[in-house]
Order: C-alpha cells, then structure tokens, then sequence
C-alpha cells in the first residue's frame, strides 16, 4: 500500500510509557525497539533515538493504534481516512429523480430566488466528480455548459472518447476507479447521477454518503432513484432541512463509517 505525499502532517513522539492518543486502524506498522529504524509498512522510514523514541509524519486525519508490545517490538495499525463518495442529488417524493423523457421540469416548483439548497457550499468541499455518461450528454443536448468541467470528472461509459480538459470518459473497472479515487489526497467525492450509475455505486457499497432534496410532489412515472437488488444498507441521520417551498433535505451517512 503506497502512502501518498500529505496534504498537512501531524508528528507524534512515543516511548515505552507515553503513546498518542489512537483510533482504529488497518495497515499493520512495527517499531523495533532494538534498532534505529521505523518503518510504516516498508513505504516510509525514519529514525528512532536513543531513548527508543521515534518521531513519525502522519498524513492529514489519519492515525495510529497500539495492537500489541513484546520486550522488543510495537505493533501498530495505521488507518488512512479515505475521502468519502457522496451523492448529492434532487427526488420527487415518490422516489423519482426525472419523469418520462428525462423531463426535469417538476424541480421548477422549488426555484425560489436567492436559494439554491446548499449547492455552492457543497460543491466548495468537492473536487473530483463521478457522472453517467445519459446525465452527461442530457447537460450538454441542453446548452448548458458542463458545471465540472474545472474538476477532477470521469464520465461512466462504455463507448470510448477523447478525454476533454480535466473531464475524462472512463470506460473500465468503476469500482477501480472510485478506489483509487478514495485513496488519493483531495477534497470530496460527487457522484451528480445518474440512476444506472448510483445503483451500480450501491451495489458496490461505495457511497459514503447521501444527500437528497425531496422535492414536494407524487410525479408517479419516470426514472426511479433507487431500483431493486442492492444489498441492505444501514445509515445514520446527519441532519435534516426544511425550506419555504416545501422542500425537504435529507443527509445521512454510512453507519459503519
């Protein structure tokens, strides 16, 4: 497992009676007591002193837990806080995010001026995109400029294309790619749609979050949210929000994050 180069650092000192303060961890990293070397899963090495103190860099949010001690040696787990896949998205309050012919048009009922639900701050804290190849041509047939395209964005699809600026058309392995993407330094992770895409990132498990604007209204035919075979899933409430038009925003997280 690479380390990648840290945002930020954090140093920590330790010896046999004084250790920080852990949470869990994955990556199994062993001091050895009786030597000069520290070495976090043979990708970083640095020093211990002669009081049998090492000093360690530790990457932005991630850390250490002792897993057990001998005479001679520490085992630590090191856990790397992956950056977490959110799906941030609008649904009719029967579960539909567009009506037949991808008709968007029932959003309009929430457009109130000065509001946009939370949007701007959102997008703030992404910098990477995961979008269906249906969602993106539908922007583009539209004649709207593609909001990501000053982000990190792959288009999920199965017809190669020319990549265009920071906008890449993928066409392999998805969750490869959101693996990757996960490990990598950075901000969130936006997954804008649609349906076929979400409910393939379900399956895999590896949506970490979910915020959903229920938009007042039974539209009653047209591209579900959420469709069957996807594994039970169980999640905690991290807020919800109530606006003048009716609107209703749900934010809820993996509940074995």
């Amino acid at each position: 497992m690479q380390i990648p180069k840290p945002l930020s650092v954090k140093r920590f000192n330790y010896s046999v009676d004084r250790r920080p303060a852990c949470n869990t961890s994955l990556v199994k990293v062993l001091v050895q007591r009786s030597t000069d070397t520290f070495v976090v899963n043979q990708s970083l090495v640095l020093h211990t002193d002669k009081k049998n103190t090492a000093s360690f860099k530790v990457l932005q949010n991630n850390n250490f837990v002792k897993t057990e001690e001998t005479e001679t040696s520490f085992n630590w787990k090191f856990k790397m806080n992956k950056r977490p896949l959110i799906l941030y998205i609008a649904m009719s309050l029967d579960g539909y995010i567009a009506k037949p012919n991808d008709d968007l048009s029932f959003l309009s009922i929430v457009e109130q001026e000065g509001e946009d639900y939370g949007y701007a701050n959102f997008i703030k804290t992404v910098d990477a995109v995961i979008v269906g190849r249906k969602t993106y041509d539908k922007v583009i047939s539209m004649g709207f400029d593609f909001p990501h395209a000053d982000k990190d964005t792959y288009i999920i699809t199965r017809t190669a294309r020319p990549n265009i600026g920071s906008v890449k058309f993928y066409t392999g392995d998805l969750k490869s790619l959101v693996d990757k993407l996960k490990t990598e330094n950075g901000k969130n992770i936006f997954c804008d749609g649609g349906a076929e895409i979400v409910n393939e990132l379900l399956k895999l498990n590896l949506i970490d979050e979910i915020i959903i604007s229920v938009i007042p209204i039974l539209v009653g035919n047209g591209t579900k949210l959420f469709k069957d075979g996807r594994p039970e899933q169980k999640l905690e409430l991290v807020s919800v929000k109530s606006f003048d038009k009716g609107l209703t925003q749900l934010h809820y997280k993996r509940a074995d994050n």
